[in-house]
């Protein structure tokens, strides 16, 4: 698998999740490009799995992925990779592992990289 081939597996995993309401305020984000025009990201993502070197081998459980974001009242909300099928999820993690192991860079790095890829294409999917 290549980048842009991980992009279009995290859009369509995160475009499925919509609409999405916050617990705090009621505001309801209808798709995902409002949810991405409207929230403030909040730190870097993260993958559980490689942040506690499992890379979700072996036979426990997946922990899983979650980028957060401010909704427009300060609550946090999160996109997680829990519904997503987990032969899917342990590719993507294999995925991430090899690119780490290539060229040296933190996990949280290069899924940043791919948060910023993604919201870009919800972006330019929204103008196409």
């Amino acid at each position: 698998m290549n980048e842009d081939q991980i992009v279009d597996i995290l859009f369509r995993h995160y475009n499925s999740l919509f609409p999405k309401t916050c617990s705090s305020c009621g505001k309801k984000f209808e798709t995902f490009k409002t949810y991405v025009e409207e929230v403030t990201p909040v730190g870097r993502s993260v993958s559980y799995d490689a942040e506690v070197g499992t890379w979700g081998k072996g036979p426990a459980p997946l922990i899983g992925s979650a980028a957060m974001s401010n909704c427009t009242c300060g609550t946090t909300l999160s996109l997680t990779t829990d519904d997503m099928e987990e032969s899917r999820r342990r590719e993507l993690l294999a995925w991430i592992k090899e690119q780490v192991d290539a060229s040296g860079v933190a996990p949280s790095d290069i899924l940043q990289r791919l948060r910023v890829r993604v919201r870009e294409r919800v972006l330019e999917h929204s103008h196409s």
